[in-house]
């Protein structure tokens, strides 16, 4: 199920692990110290002091239990342990330790999770969040994008930060999923290493949504309110901070960002991803980010 201890890149960081992290970059030594350790061992937790949802948090630690695959104990903000159940498949432990266990993480350093995609188109400088549900589309409209030029931040979840009063991204750009042949299938589709980018600053979000095609709407841009309540419905898994206690705290954070990115919807017509293409592609030129 383990196998040797493997050093990565991923959402900035240095991250040295017993499992596969897809979607990471594998590095050598000289890195520098890891700031997230992920081992194999006993997942084990004292009295449960709150549970929501799939998660119980125990003192300053967050157990993730999936029954079936593994159970998840983030023990601090640079540590978690895996356990996997008896037969569990090793691919589908490491694809919840991408989907979820390594968010988990993220969370408790107090950085801020999007649920999107990120992507730098040709020509610019700066990423574009495509945000939205699961099952929207965004893994699919990145295939589209890179197959025409543009470079990957990360498929299904972005760490935001700041710098410099600007909004940066990172997340795990060396693969993203795409649907498999059955309904809880995901196939693994790699990207080459000159299209990917492991940290930018973020330009603008766009938040995607489908509908029937004569009921689209045009693009349009949100503000104030409106962005805060489309970013904050975008977070990637917010039970986290919520069992965390941290989801008050964070808010001036995410105004920040508000207040540094253009927030827009983009609506497309329900399974035309070659339309959705089209208008993506129209409203990014619109916005103006800055161009190589």
């Amino acid at each position: 199920m383990t196998g040797e201890r493997q050093l990565y890149r991923g959402y900035g960081l240095t991250i040295d692990s017993m499992f596969a992290i897809p979607g990471a970059v594998p590095v050598g030594p000289g890195v520098g110290q890891p700031e997230i350790v992920i081992s194999a061992g006993d997942t084990a937790i004292g009295p449960v002091d709150l549970a929501l949802g799939p998660y119980q948090r125990s003192g300053d630690a967050l157990l993730l239990d999936v029954p079936g695959v593994a159970r998840y104990l983030a023990r601090s903000a640079g540590e978690m342990v895996i356990e996997p159940y008896p037969h569990a498949r090793a691919d589908d432990v490491s694809a919840l330790l991408v989907a979820t266990g390594l968010p988990m993480l993220l969370w408790m350093r107090g950085g801020i999770v999007l649920h999107a995609a990120g992507l730098i188109m040709p020509g610019t400088t700066r990423a574009i969040a495509l945000a939205g549900p699961s099952g929207i589309g965004k893994s699919s409209l990145a295939q589209r994008l890179l197959a025409d030029g543009a470079r990957l931040l990360g498929d299904d979840s972005l760490l935001l930060s700041v710098a410099d009063d600007e909004t940066m991204a990172s997340g795990l750009p060396a693969s993203y999923f795409l649907p498999g042949a059955s309904a809880v299938q995901r196939d693994l589709h790699a990207v080459p290493a000159k299209a990917q980018v492991e940290y930018a600053p973020l330009g603008a979000v766009i938040v995607l949504s489908a509908a029937e095609p004569e009921t689209v709407s045009l693009p349009s841009q949100l503000g104030g309110a409106a962005a805060l309540e489309a970013f904050l419905q975008n977070r990637h898994r917010p039970r986290v901070p919520d069992i965390l206690g941290r989801s008050s705290a964070l808010l001036p954070v995410t105004a920040q960002h508000c207040r540094n990115l253009v927030v827009y919807r983009l609506e497309y017509p329900q399974g035309d991803l070659a339309e959705a293409q089209l208008r993506l592609e129209r409203l990014i030129t619109a916005i103006p980010l800055p161009r190589s």
